[in-house]
C-alpha cells in the first residue's frame, strides 16, 4: 500500500502542476482579451497557444462579448470571455479536490498504521510488564524464604562419629615398654 500511495502522490503532483500551469495561463489570456492586447505581439501568442487547449471544452459555455472602451488616447476594444473564468475555477476545483482525496487516503492509512503500531506496543508494554511482575513476586518469594532461614535456630551440629573401635597409637621405637612395677624385669638368659 505504501508503494501505491507514493504513486498515487506523484499523480496528484503531476495533476497539481498542471492545472496550476492551466490556471496561469487562463488568466493571462483573460487579462490579454480583455484589455486588448496586441494578438501579433510573441506573449500575447504565446500565452493564447498554450491556454487553447485548457480552454477548449469551456469555449461555447458563455458567448464572448466585445466591448469598447474610450481612453484619452483613443478607444480601447477589448473581449470578455467569461468561459476562460469557468475553466479557471473548474480546474482549481479539480487540483483542490484530488489533492483532499490523496491526503484524506494516506491519512487513513497512516492512522490504521499508527493504530496496529499503538496495539504491538501496548501488547509488547504489557508482555514486559507481566514479566516483571512475575520476577517480582519471584524475588520476593526468594527473600521471605531467606529471611524464614535466617530466623530459624541453627540445626544442631553433631561431632563426627569416632572410629570404633580407637585404634591404639603407635609407639615410637626408641622408646621402651614400661612394665608394670610389680613385675621383675625378665632374667637374661630365659625364663627360670
Amino acid at each position: 500500500m505504501r508503494a501505491l500511495l507514493a504513486v498515487a502522490r506523484v499523480i496528484v503532483w503531476m495533476i497539481d502542476a498542471l492545472c496550476l500551469i492551466a490556471m496561469v495561463t487562463l488568466a493571462f489570456a483573460f487579462f490579454l482579451l480583455m484589455f486588448g492586447a496586441n494578438p501579433t505581439a510573441q506573449f500575447t501568442q504565446l500565452v493564447y497557444s498554450v491556454a487553447k487547449p485548457f480552454m477548449a471544452p469551456f469555449a461555447t459555455v458563455f458567448p464572448g462579448q466585445f466591448f469598447a472602451l474610450k481612453t484619452g488616447g483613443g478607444t480601447v476594444v477589448g473581449y470578455v470571455n467569461l468561459g476562460i473564468v469557468v475553466a479557471f475555477f473548474v480546474y482549481a476545483i479539480v487540483s483542490v479536490v484530488v489533492s483532499w482525496v490523496y491526503t484524506a487516503l494516506s491519512r487513513s492509512y497512516y492512522r490504521r498504521q499508527a493504530q496496529s503500531s499503538l496495539a504491538r506496543d501496548v501488547t509488547a508494554i504489557s508482555a514486559a510488564s507481566a514479566a516483571a511482575a512475575t520476577s517480582q513476586a519471584q524475588a520476593a518469594q526468594a527473600a521471605q524464604a531467606a529471611q524464614a532461614q535466617a530466623a530459624a535456630p541453627p540445626a544442631a551440629v553433631l561431632p563426627e562419629p569416632l572410629p570404633f573401635p580407637p585404634t591404639p597409637a603407635a609407639a615410637e621405637p626408641d622408646t621402651p615398654v614400661p612394665y608394670p612395677p610389680s613385675a621383675p624385669p625378665p632374667a637374661p638368659g630365659g625364663p627360670a
